[in-house]
């Protein structure tokens, strides 16, 4: 796996840590119960978007080894178009 895809995944793994944590203190101050739920189902979606970040690009590296340079062009475009959603929707749950 690329060198960077390494940095990124370890860069995102501390973000989502961190994300964690502020939850956990948020949620502290949280007494009604519905209200709780909510923010953990948020939460969920979140670890749910982080995962697919970090899983794809590995995949993605993976196939791009075994894929001739002709065919990389049209997944590389692929692999944007996926990425650019993906971090529409975790922004989209994170400003929840």
């Amino acid at each position: 796996m690329p060198q960077n895809i390494r940095e990124v995944s370890s860069k995102l793994q501390e973000v989502y840590e961190n994300l964690v944590v502020k939850h956990e203190d948020y949620t502290k101050f949280i007494n009604d119960d519905s209200a709780y739920e909510t923010d953990e189902q948020w939460l969920s979606e979140c670890q749910e978007i982080f995962m697919r970040l970090e899983v794809d690009p590995k995949m993605f590296a993976e196939s791009a080894e075994q894929t001739s340079s002709n065919d990389l062009g049209k997944a590389l475009v692929k692999r944007r178009i996926f990425i650019v959603m993906s971090r529409t929707q975790f922004t989209a749950a994170f400003y929840h």
